[in-house]
């Protein structure tokens, strides 16, 4: 049984996905960043892919986080911000397929059956996509569409499941989830400000130390 993996959730998949919408997919990539010397390397690993005429405008998308389908759902798992470059098989989550993501979850069902839950995966055989929430699907569609918003019935899902790896949050979790990171960011900035206010002020202190030495010679 897969383990859940600490502080990622079904909402923080769905940020990171919409962070993603617009950029390019890539096969055999999972976030990280498009380089010429990526590119050459992946042109070598997946020949017949890279040879595909599609595949002639990959140059002129280099700088930016590409994914293949899998890799979308892999990106947020081994990266540690939505813009940040993925560092393959970390932080606990095995390189995988979208079919063998389907087949280790324990929770899933026919995609008639799929119950309002953001951060389900959603599966047709070789293809995965992310259930955004109200009827949407977030997925990397292929290179011609890159990563893209879809509506889910107009899409040949066949399946949903809880990716195992992810805690699933209700709304109001993830609201007391985001509620409790503000605290710790606002104190985090006050003890920056009170460290740096307090260092201004011995930095004053002794400025007035040092003139009146000047000044009085004592």
């Amino acid at each position: 049984m897969s383990q859940v993996i600490k502080g990622k959730t079904n909402y923080g998949l769905i940020e990171y996905c919409r962070k993603q919408l617009g950029k390019p997919y890539w096969w055999g990539t999972s976030g990280q960043i498009s380089t010429k010397a990526l590119l050459a390397s992946l042109r070598k690993l997946y020949k017949s892919q890279y040879e595909k005429p599609m595949y002639g405008n990959a140059e002129s998308q280099l700088g930016v986080k590409v994914h293949d389908c899998m890799g979308l759902i892999e990106g947020f798992f081994w990266s540690e911000t939505p813009e940040s470059a993925a560092k393959c098989n970390s932080n606990g989550f095995n390189d995988t397929t979208a079919d063998r993501l389907l087949a280790s979850a324990t929770e899933k069902g026919d995609i008639a059956s799929i119950p309002e839950i953001p951060g389900l995966s959603v599966h047709f055989k070789g293809h995965v996509g992310v259930y955004e929430g109200n009827g949407m699907v977030i997925e990397a569609r292929g290179h011609e569409f890159g990563v893209v918003r879809t509506k889910l019935k107009e899409r040949p899902w066949t399946a949903w499941a809880k990716i195992p790896q992810l805690e699933y949050q209700t709304p109001q979790q993830a609201v007391a989830d985001i509620t409790e990171k503000e605290k710790r960011k606002t104190a985090k900035t006050i003890l920056l400000w009170t460290s740096v206010i307090s260092g201004v002020a011995l930095l004053t202190f002794g400025a007035f130390k040092a003139y009146k030495y000047w000044k009085n010679g004592d």
